[in-house]
Protein backbone atom coordinates (compact mmCIF):
# COMPACT_ATOMS: atom_id res chain seq x y z
CA UNK A 1 0.00 0.00 0.00
CA UNK A 2 0.75 3.59 -0.83
CA UNK A 3 2.18 5.49 2.41
CA UNK A 4 -0.10 8.60 3.64
CA UNK A 5 2.42 10.89 2.74
CA UNK A 6 2.25 13.91 -0.18
CA UNK A 7 5.59 15.41 -1.17
CA UNK A 8 6.02 18.38 -3.21
CA UNK A 9 9.23 20.45 -4.44
CA UNK A 10 10.08 24.24 -3.86
CA UNK A 11 13.65 25.04 -4.93
CA UNK A 12 14.94 28.53 -4.75
CA UNK A 13 14.02 30.10 -1.47
CA UNK A 14 10.96 32.09 -2.84
CA UNK A 15 8.11 32.92 -0.45
CA UNK A 16 5.46 30.27 -1.15
CA UNK A 17 2.50 31.96 -3.38
CA UNK A 18 -1.23 32.24 -2.29
CA UNK A 19 -2.16 30.31 -5.03
CA UNK A 20 0.24 27.48 -4.16
CA UNK A 21 -0.67 27.97 -0.19
CA UNK A 22 -4.73 27.77 -1.30
CA UNK A 23 -3.78 24.21 -3.06
CA UNK A 24 -2.22 23.10 -0.52
CA UNK A 25 -5.41 23.73 1.83
CA UNK A 26 -6.86 21.15 -0.74
CA UNK A 27 -4.75 18.71 0.29
CA UNK A 28 -4.83 19.22 3.53
CA UNK A 29 -8.67 19.42 4.00
CA UNK A 30 -9.00 16.48 1.76
CA UNK A 31 -6.03 14.45 2.54
CA UNK A 32 -6.14 15.37 6.47
CA UNK A 33 -4.54 12.04 8.04
CA UNK A 34 -1.28 12.83 5.21
CA UNK A 35 1.77 13.80 5.91
CA UNK A 36 2.56 16.65 3.94
CA UNK A 37 6.50 17.26 2.67
CA UNK A 38 8.19 20.00 1.40
CA UNK A 39 11.51 19.21 -0.40
CA UNK A 40 14.15 22.06 -1.02
CA UNK A 41 17.76 22.48 -1.17
CA UNK A 42 17.67 21.89 2.78
CA UNK A 43 16.77 18.36 2.65
CA UNK A 44 17.23 17.20 -0.68
CA UNK A 45 20.81 17.28 -2.65
CA UNK A 46 20.71 18.93 -5.70
CA UNK A 47 24.58 17.40 -6.71
CA UNK A 48 23.45 14.51 -6.70
CA UNK A 49 22.74 14.30 -9.99
CA UNK A 50 24.75 16.72 -12.17
CA UNK A 51 21.12 17.44 -14.41
CA UNK A 52 19.85 18.93 -11.72
CA UNK A 53 23.11 20.75 -10.49
CA UNK A 54 23.32 22.03 -13.25
CA UNK A 55 19.50 22.81 -13.89
CA UNK A 56 19.84 24.51 -9.95
CA UNK A 57 22.44 26.54 -11.28
CA UNK A 58 20.19 28.14 -14.17
CA UNK A 59 17.35 28.38 -11.73
CA UNK A 60 15.46 26.19 -13.61
CA UNK A 61 13.56 24.84 -10.29
CA UNK A 62 10.99 22.47 -12.31
CA UNK A 63 13.72 20.62 -14.02
CA UNK A 64 15.14 19.94 -10.47
CA UNK A 65 12.35 18.96 -9.03
CA UNK A 66 11.70 16.01 -12.20
CA UNK A 67 14.68 14.28 -10.99
CA UNK A 68 14.29 15.24 -6.80
CA UNK A 69 10.37 13.66 -7.43
CA UNK A 70 11.63 10.40 -8.82
CA UNK A 71 14.16 9.82 -6.39
CA UNK A 72 11.95 10.53 -3.39
CA UNK A 73 9.10 8.24 -4.30
CA UNK A 74 11.95 5.81 -5.35
CA UNK A 75 13.25 6.17 -1.60
CA UNK A 76 10.94 6.78 0.47
CA UNK A 77 7.42 5.98 -1.18
CA UNK A 78 4.45 8.13 -0.78
CA UNK A 79 2.80 10.59 -3.08
CA UNK A 80 3.70 13.54 -5.20
CA UNK A 81 2.32 16.56 -6.35
CA UNK A 82 2.91 19.60 -8.47
CA UNK A 83 1.92 22.74 -6.23
CA UNK A 84 -0.60 23.52 -8.87
CA UNK A 85 -2.76 21.02 -8.08
CA UNK A 86 -5.69 21.48 -6.33
CA UNK A 87 -7.35 18.37 -4.79
CA UNK A 88 -11.25 18.16 -5.12
CA UNK A 89 -11.47 14.35 -3.67
CA UNK A 90 -9.51 11.86 -1.25
CA UNK A 91 -6.19 10.01 -2.64
CA UNK A 92 -7.49 6.80 -0.40
CA UNK A 93 -8.59 5.39 -3.57
CA UNK A 94 -5.23 5.29 -5.32
CA UNK A 95 -3.35 4.46 -2.31
CA UNK A 96 -4.22 0.10 -2.69
CA UNK A 97 -1.42 -0.34 -5.59
CA UNK A 98 1.86 -0.77 -6.21
CA UNK A 99 1.91 2.47 -7.89
CA UNK A 100 -0.27 4.90 -9.92
CA UNK A 101 0.12 7.74 -12.23
CA UNK A 102 -1.98 9.67 -14.33
CA UNK A 103 -2.55 10.86 -17.85
CA UNK A 104 -2.14 14.53 -18.67
CA UNK A 105 -3.90 14.10 -22.39
CA UNK A 106 -4.62 10.71 -24.06
CA UNK A 107 -1.15 10.16 -25.67
CA UNK A 108 1.06 11.66 -22.53
CA UNK A 109 1.22 10.38 -18.97
CA UNK A 110 2.86 13.39 -16.75
CA UNK A 111 4.81 12.43 -13.21
CA UNK A 112 3.47 16.07 -12.09
CA UNK A 113 0.09 15.75 -12.26
CA UNK A 114 0.55 13.04 -9.54
CA UNK A 115 2.02 10.05 -8.87
CA UNK A 116 2.85 7.38 -6.23
CA UNK A 117 4.58 4.58 -4.93
CA UNK A 118 5.39 2.18 -2.23
CA UNK A 119 9.22 2.55 -1.68
CA UNK A 120 11.89 0.81 -4.10
CA UNK A 121 9.57 0.77 -7.05
CA UNK A 122 11.82 -0.63 -10.62
CA UNK A 123 10.12 1.42 -12.62
CA UNK A 124 10.15 4.75 -10.90
CA UNK A 125 14.05 3.88 -10.81
CA UNK A 126 14.55 2.93 -14.84
CA UNK A 127 12.92 6.54 -14.93
CA UNK A 128 15.09 8.45 -12.70
CA UNK A 129 18.00 6.42 -13.98
CA UNK A 130 17.20 8.02 -17.31
CA UNK A 131 18.87 11.17 -16.06
CA UNK A 132 21.37 9.49 -14.30
CA UNK A 133 24.10 10.43 -17.26
CA UNK A 134 22.46 13.50 -18.45
CA UNK A 135 23.43 17.16 -18.37
CA UNK A 136 21.12 19.71 -18.14
CA UNK A 137 23.73 22.12 -19.71
CA UNK A 138 25.03 20.65 -23.13
CA UNK A 139 28.58 21.47 -24.12
CA UNK A 140 27.44 24.19 -26.69
CA UNK A 141 25.91 26.16 -23.73
CA UNK A 142 22.04 25.70 -24.74
CA UNK A 143 20.01 23.86 -22.23
CA UNK A 144 18.86 20.18 -22.28
CA UNK A 145 15.01 20.80 -21.55
CA UNK A 146 14.16 17.10 -22.10
CA UNK A 147 10.50 17.01 -20.93
CA UNK A 148 9.65 14.04 -17.89
CA UNK A 149 6.15 13.68 -19.67
CA UNK A 150 8.39 12.34 -22.82
CA UNK A 151 10.60 10.06 -20.40
CA UNK A 152 7.86 9.22 -18.24
CA UNK A 153 5.17 8.10 -21.64
CA UNK A 154 8.46 6.31 -23.57
CA UNK A 155 8.61 3.88 -20.64
CA UNK A 156 5.20 3.29 -20.25
CA UNK A 157 4.87 2.72 -24.00
CA UNK A 158 7.50 0.06 -24.19
CA UNK A 159 5.74 -1.79 -21.19
CA UNK A 160 2.42 -1.76 -23.02
CA UNK A 161 1.00 1.84 -21.93
CA UNK A 162 -1.97 2.62 -24.90
CA UNK A 163 -2.68 5.70 -25.94
CA UNK A 164 -6.33 5.17 -25.44
CA UNK A 165 -8.34 7.05 -22.71
CA UNK A 166 -8.79 4.68 -20.38
CA UNK A 167 -7.92 3.60 -17.06
CA UNK A 168 -5.09 0.75 -17.68
CA UNK A 169 -2.80 -1.47 -15.82
CA UNK A 170 0.64 -1.82 -16.60
CA UNK A 171 2.98 -4.49 -14.82
CA UNK A 172 0.83 -3.59 -11.73
CA UNK A 173 0.95 -0.11 -12.06
CA UNK A 174 -2.21 1.87 -12.44
CA UNK A 175 -2.30 4.51 -14.84
CA UNK A 176 -5.45 6.93 -14.91
CA UNK A 177 -6.75 8.88 -17.90
CA UNK A 178 -6.82 12.47 -17.35
CA UNK A 179 -10.43 12.75 -16.40
CA UNK A 180 -9.28 12.00 -12.88
CA UNK A 181 -5.98 14.38 -12.58
CA UNK A 182 -5.98 16.82 -15.61
CA UNK A 183 -9.17 17.25 -16.28
CA UNK A 184 -8.68 20.96 -17.92
CA UNK A 185 -6.44 21.13 -20.25
CA UNK A 186 -4.22 24.25 -21.42
CA UNK A 187 -6.07 25.75 -24.79
CA UNK A 188 -9.30 23.32 -24.28
CA UNK A 189 -12.56 25.10 -24.24
CA UNK A 190 -14.09 21.82 -22.69
CA UNK A 191 -13.22 20.24 -19.35
CA UNK A 192 -13.50 16.49 -18.58
CA UNK A 193 -14.28 17.14 -15.07
CA UNK A 194 -16.58 14.26 -13.49
CA UNK A 195 -17.35 11.91 -10.62
CA UNK A 196 -14.19 10.17 -11.10
CA UNK A 197 -11.87 13.67 -10.76
CA UNK A 198 -9.78 13.62 -8.17
CA UNK A 199 -7.00 16.77 -8.56
CA UNK A 200 -7.39 19.41 -10.77
CA UNK A 201 -3.87 20.92 -12.59
CA UNK A 202 -4.35 24.14 -12.99
CA UNK A 203 -1.19 24.79 -15.37
CA UNK A 204 0.41 27.48 -12.36
CA UNK A 205 -3.58 28.76 -12.92
CA UNK A 206 -2.62 30.31 -16.44
CA UNK A 207 -5.94 28.08 -17.65
CA UNK A 208 -7.85 30.63 -15.84
CA UNK A 209 -6.75 33.30 -17.71
CA UNK A 210 -7.68 32.18 -20.90
CA UNK A 211 -10.61 33.10 -22.50
CA UNK A 212 -13.24 30.65 -24.18
CA UNK A 213 -11.89 31.52 -28.06
CA UNK A 214 -7.89 29.84 -28.13
CA UNK A 215 -5.10 32.27 -29.43
CA UNK A 216 -3.55 30.92 -32.89
CA UNK A 217 0.00 30.73 -30.85
CA UNK A 218 -1.77 28.68 -28.40
CA UNK A 219 -3.22 26.54 -31.13
CA UNK A 220 0.32 25.91 -33.00
CA UNK A 221 2.06 25.07 -29.46
CA UNK A 222 -0.84 21.98 -28.90
CA UNK A 223 -0.90 20.89 -32.37
CA UNK A 224 3.22 20.39 -31.87
CA UNK A 225 2.91 19.29 -28.50
CA UNK A 226 0.00 16.32 -30.11
CA UNK A 227 2.14 15.64 -32.94
CA UNK A 228 5.36 15.53 -30.76
CA UNK A 229 3.58 13.30 -28.10
CA UNK A 230 2.03 10.93 -31.33
CA UNK A 231 6.08 10.05 -33.22
CA UNK A 232 7.27 8.85 -30.11
CA UNK A 233 5.00 7.26 -28.81
CA UNK A 234 4.65 5.53 -32.27
CA UNK A 235 8.61 5.22 -33.01
CA UNK A 236 10.46 5.92 -29.80
CA UNK A 237 11.61 8.40 -27.38
CA UNK A 238 13.34 11.00 -29.47
CA UNK A 239 12.51 10.87 -32.62
CA UNK A 240 10.21 13.33 -32.95
CA UNK A 241 13.63 15.88 -32.65
CA UNK A 242 15.48 13.67 -34.57
CA UNK A 243 12.68 14.84 -37.45
CA UNK A 244 13.49 18.22 -36.82
CA UNK A 245 17.45 17.96 -36.45
CA UNK A 246 16.87 16.08 -39.96
CA UNK A 247 14.40 18.93 -41.43
CA UNK A 248 16.43 22.00 -40.18
CA UNK A 249 19.29 20.59 -42.06
CA UNK A 250 17.29 20.17 -45.46
CA UNK A 251 15.54 23.51 -45.11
Amino acid sequence: MIPKVINYCWFGGEPLPRSVKLNIDSWKKFCPDYKIIQWNEKNFDVNKYCFAREAYKKKEWAFVSDVARLYIIYKYGGIYLDTDVELVKSLDSVLNAQSFFACEDRFSVATGLGFGSVRKNEFILSNLEEYKNKHFINSNGSLNKILCVDVTTHLLSLMGFKANGSKQIVNGMVIYPNSYFCPIQLGHRNNKISPDTIAIHHYSASWKKSSDSIKENDRMIILKKYIKHYVDYLWGYGTYNKFKKILRGRL
